[in-house]
């Protein structure tokens, strides 16, 4: 299956960093999807849309630092796997899977890391949908159409997303503010 991938990208730096993409994390990314679907198949499935998706916006992985590609693929099929549980099945979705909150850990090295923190935990709060629209947006620079692209829904939507969940976060993390000066 490498091989086919390998052959839709033109560079051999797109290839190199696809090779080490595919690499690394296909295995997560097929527990990950499971965890979701709880169907082989259908796990299978949602990794080969996801690595499909990881092509079409493979520029913006060239210079994705490691700690932020992890959370950026999660991101990626863990959506993918959502959108088909949706499309096949027609069930509402409001997933909560430890595993997957786990996977989505992002760690800090600088000295802001209490604040880092504080917003990692802030976003984990949020509903599914609108945090991962704040990370990519965020955290990978993806502009709104291409959050759109990934999350597959309109750049309207993604807008409305990003929108929303900035007034919820600040809300949030407003709170958190007011409980630690008490």
């Amino acid at each position: 299956m490498l091989f086919i991938y390998m052959a839709m990208l033109d560079s051999e730096d797109e290839k190199e960093t696809f090779a080490q993409i595919y690499n690394t994390y296909s295995q997560p990314m097929y527990q990950i999807a499971y965890a979701v679907l709880q169907d082989v198949q259908e796990a299978e499935d949602a990794v080969q849309i996801s690595f499909e998706k990881i092509i079409l916006h493979i520029d913006k992985f060239l210079d994705t630092p490691c700690s932020k590609m992890r959370s950026l693929i999660v991101i990626i099929v863990r959506n993918t796997a959502v959108d088909l549980m949706r499309k096949r099945r027609s069930i509402p979705m409001d997933f909560e899977d430890e595993a997957v909150q786990t996977a989505l850990d992002l760690t800090a090295c600088d000295e802001d890391h209490m604040n880092r923190e504080m917003l990692v935990h802030a976003i984990g709060q949020l509903k599914e949908k609108y945090a991962s629209a704040l990370e990519l947006k965020y955290w990978h620079g993806f502009t709104e159409r291409e959050i759109a692209a990934f999350l597959n829904i309109s750049a309207k939507a993604a807008n409305s997303r990003l929108v929303r969940g900035r007034v919820m976060l600040r809300k949030l993390l407003e709170q958190e503010a007011n409980q630690f000066d008490k």
